[in-house]
């Protein structure tokens, strides 16, 4: 049995380390095409350079895939059992994959420390940057307006919009994957794989369900049996229904069944959001890690959308926020959510546990608003915080 887990092992481990070996040939036949580090290549045409930066990138993340599942299937390996030249093999493949997308980890390494550096600057739009203009010292003033006078000033401010403009475009595409990705798959697991799978062992175990029951769907079973029992005495005490009492017993453990099995869906659907939260987590989890390098664009778009609205509408935003999560009447709106998760989970509803959640959470919400308030707005819109501070009094 060990052996041929082991062995099963190894054959995934090396199909994986296979996958992420023929994409890394496929870079380096494109390097011997169009040149060394393609990121830095610059085609004549621009459709033809986009379709090689989408070849490129897409064997990169198969490499960066399939070796994140080589290295678990690796580390799950009995290394002791493999033969000498499979070590030698993977050992070859693993130097040629790194020796084919170390320029581009370089590359991107690079572009992330230099946009983390300069973030402040990247993130002002030529609108934000003239206003600082405006405000500098005289030299730095001098120095703006000469350089607006120098020839192609013009095209410079032209490029620098159309490159927000490309940057707005990636981070709202960003930001749907990170959250339309996760709700597609928490939707499609649950109603393809996880119900279906709950129902059929319901069908075939039912009373195995029975610690999923919570004290309402209990209560609403016996409820429901008693009804049942109570109208088919009644109707056989009136001649209606006058071969009750000969299969009495028959019929109502019949309905108990039934009644339980219906009653048992709705106990374990719980346990399949549970799964199906998990399953969105995993994946929310798997696109964050694979567009890190888009974070700094997505984090620079949502500044820069916030600095641009005008002081009314950041201050109605926060009022709206700070009412809803941490204001008077945030007691009922808290109180509402957590039932509806606890039930959402399957789970009874834990008065104690509610009301110290309501005592403590928005307490600690309330000090990091005014925290960030005072750290962050009172230098990027101090005009918002006179506002905020008047309709406050």
């Amino acid at each position: 049995m060990a052996n041929g887990w082991n062995g099963w092992l190894l054959k995934q481990a090396y199909r994986t380390l296979e996958r992420a070996h023929r994409a890394a040939q496929r870079i380096k036949a494109l390097e011997e095409r169009y040149g060394r580090a393609l990121t830095q290549t610059t085609l004549p045409d621009p459709a033809q350079s986009r379709y090689i930066q989408g070849i490129l990138d897409r064997q990169l993340l198969t490499i960066r895939i399939n070796l994140a599942q080589f290295r678990m299937f690796s580390f799950l390996v009995n290394h002791d059992e493999l033969p000498l030249e499979v070590e030698q093999g993977f050992l070859r493949k693993l130097s040629f994959i790194e020796s084919a997308i170390a320029p581009y980890r370089q590359q991107a390494t690079a572009k992330s420390a230099s946009s983390k550096s300069s973030t402040t600057t990247e993130n002002e739009s030529p609108l934000e940057r003239r206003k600082k203009k405006e405000s500098g010292s005289f030299l730095t003033t001098l120095q703006e307006f000469t350089q607006e006078l120098q020839p192609g000033y013009e095209k410079q401010v032209v490029e620098e919009i159309r490159a927000f403009r490309r940057q707005g475009q990636t981070a709202i595409r960003f930001l749907c994957l990170l959250l339309l990705l996760p709700l597609l798959t928490q939707v499609l697991t649950k109603n393809l794989i996880y119900t279906p799978l709950l129902d059929h062992f319901i069908t075939v175990h039912p009373t195995s369900v029975r610690p999923f029951f919570r004290e309402e769907i209990r209560e609403e079973t016996i409820a429901e049996f008693v009804r049942y029992k109570e109208m088919m005495e009644f109707t056989h005490l009136l001649g209606l229904n006058p071969d009750f009492s000969t299969r009495r017993e028959e019929a109502l453990q019949e309905k108990a069944l039934e009644i339980f099995r219906k009653n048992a869906y709705r106990a374990v659907d719980g346990l399949a959001n549970l799964l199906a939260d998990l399953s969105g987590i995993i994946v929310f989890l798997i696109v964050a890690r694979l567009g890190r390098d888009q974070f700094p664009v997505l984090w620079g778009f949502i500044d820069r959308f916030f600095r641009n609205l005008n002081d009314p509408t950041k201050v109605f935003i926060f009022i709206l926020v700070t009412d809803l999560f941490v204001g008077f009447h945030s007691v009922e709106g808290w109180e509402v959510l957590l039932e509806t998760l606890s039930e959402h989970f399957g789970l009874t509803p834990n008065r104690r546990l509610i009301y110290t959640f309501i005592a403590t959470v928005p307490v600690v919400l309330d000090a990091m608003i005014k925290f960030w308030i005072f750290n962050y707005l009172n230098r990027s819109s101090p005009s918002a915080v006179a506002v905020l501070e008047k309709m406050n009094q």
